[in-house]
């Protein structure tokens, strides 16, 4: 019953590291498409 638990806790564990980065990305993603709304517009 513990063993079980403790694969669970690691692939959960696993699942939100693999998670991490692709959160990241998005949020540099997101930064850079407003940043370059916001040129593109001041430059009209």
């Amino acid at each position: 019953m513990k063993h079980k638990n403790m694969c669970y806790d690691n692939r959960y564990k696993y699942k939100l590291n693999m998670l991490e980065p692709g959160l990241i990305m998005t949020k540099i993603i997101g930064v850079l498409f407003v940043t370059g709304i916001l040129f593109w517009a001041t430059g009209l």
